[in-house]
């Protein structure tokens, strides 16, 4: 009797759980989105959440797992990462908690992915998610743009880079809602529209350069959303983007300033060695100084975290100018890890691109909406790296992790639409 009964109290907990778990987490992948760069406590208290559900999870109803090669490539690659920047900290005696905070979050975010995997909540939460934090992010920027005046609008975000990046990435991944919910086609291009120009609209008030640059690999992915991509249409999807960006060049003075200054300062850079601006001449500065590092320790790096003593020497030396100083970092993800990690460095980090893009490409016939917004994230992300240290700005870095595994396991699973 006694065993009669407890098997069916674990009926009872397993049927309510796959009852109200999809709904939990669907409404915890809804709040990640929507409040990412628009109210950081309330997005990073959605990531603990999102966390701790998981993880619960995990150890009540222990989830038959079956990993597939891309996933473990995937979870190798996460563990990887953190494994090499921590022990490479604690042989060199250099051990720093807030050094760690960026690797570590590759850690912590597996059981979100490990969960989600095996979690069928309605793919509707969170698109909605993502919808609503664009045009959520395209009224902060014109509110802060042009009722507040701040020049370069950051929403709600850590970090004006932040802000306008990943709004830009939010309106772009809108777009697959109208593949996903054929049965809704003509509002949802309407809505996923609306996302996409208010997600443009607060990626030009933050005058982040960063982001602009991604936009022709990002329409380049996003042809994948079609039945039938080619190469003419891929074309035509550039097309598409370089109309977009004149739009925007000449009806926004903050984008045609941030744009026009560019030239000017790479000749002055390549011509005279001069530092003409605050943003493009320090960057190939700082840039040079990656390189020259990484050229002294192109096998280890100068170690995590070293990259700002190591400057410093380099402009004692006068090999590069006093005006980086006060810069903690290279502001290009690539170089950062070549100088810091040297090249087993740059195979940590961008094994994490190599593995996401490998997952999302393999799903891409059996969760192509899911599978491309993946794609988005990794290559936005990679290309957003060019120009900043990209995981390092809080709100950002935690974003790509949490997301990265979003969408990582949802695309091992059939689509759930409603």
């Amino acid at each position: 009797m006694t065993s009669n009964t407890t098997q069916l109290n674990t009926y009872n907990t397993a049927l309510s759980a796959n009852t109200v778990m999809p709904h939990i987490f669907g409404f915890l992948c809804l709040c990640i989105p929507l409040f990412s760069i628009n109210t950081p406590n309330a997005f990073y208290y959605s990531c603990i959440a999102l966390l701790l559900v998981s993880s619960g999870y995990l150890v009540m109803l222990r989830p038959s797992l079956n990993l597939k090669n891309p996933e473990r490539w995937l979870l190798i690659a996460f563990f990887a990462y953190p494994l090499w920047a921590g022990s490479d900290m604690l042989l060199r005696d250099t051990w720093s908690w807030n050094e760690f905070k960026e690797p570590s979050r590759f850690i912590l975010v597996i059981p979100i992915f490990l969960a989600i995997r095996t979690v069928r909540f309605p793919l509707a939460y969170l698109f909605t998610g993502i919808i609503m934090g664009a045009v959520w992010a395209g009224l902060q920027g014109i509110y802060q743009g042009e009722h507040l005046n701040i020049y370069r609008a950051g929403g709600g975000a850590s970090h004006v880079t932040a802000f306008g990046n990943i709004s830009l990435l939010l309106g772009m991944m809108s777009l697959a809602s109208i593949t996903l919910f054929k049965q809704y086609k003509r509002p949802m291009i309407i809505v996923a529209l609306t996302g996409l120009c208010f997600g443009i609209i607060a990626s030009m008030m933050s005058g982040s350069k960063g982001g602009w640059i991604s936009l022709p690999l990002v329409f380049w992915v996003a042809v994948d959303l079609l039945e039938k991509p080619t190469y003419i249409k891929r074309f035509g999807s550039t097309l598409v983007m370089l109309t977009i960006a004149a739009i925007a060049y000449f009806s926004s003075g903050l984008v045609q300033n941030r744009v026009d200054a560019v030239i000017p300062s790479l000749t002055t850079y390549f011509t005279s060695g001069e530092i003409a601006d605050g943003s493009v001449g320090p960057r190939l500065e700082m840039w040079s100084a990656s390189w020259a590092i990484f050229t002294q320790h192109p096998i280890f790096g100068a170690g995590v975290g070293n990259y700002f003593a190591e400057k410093a020497a380099l402009i004692e030396q006068g090999v590069i100018k006093a005006n980086v100083a006060t810069f903690v970092q290279s502001h290009n993800q690539l170089l950062q890890s070549m100088a810091e990690g040297g090249l087993i460095g740059v195979a940590c980090v961008y094994g994490i691109y190599t593995a996401l893009i490998a997952l999302f490409r393999n799903a891409l016939t059996q969760n192509k909406p899911i599978a491309v917004c993946g794609l988005m994230l990794a290559v936005a992300f990679m290309d957003f790296g060019m120009a900043d240290g990209i995981w390092s700005i809080t709100n950002a870095g935690t974003f790509f992790t949490v997301m990265a595994v979003i969408f990582a396991g949802l695309s091992s699973q059939r689509p759930k639409i409603g």
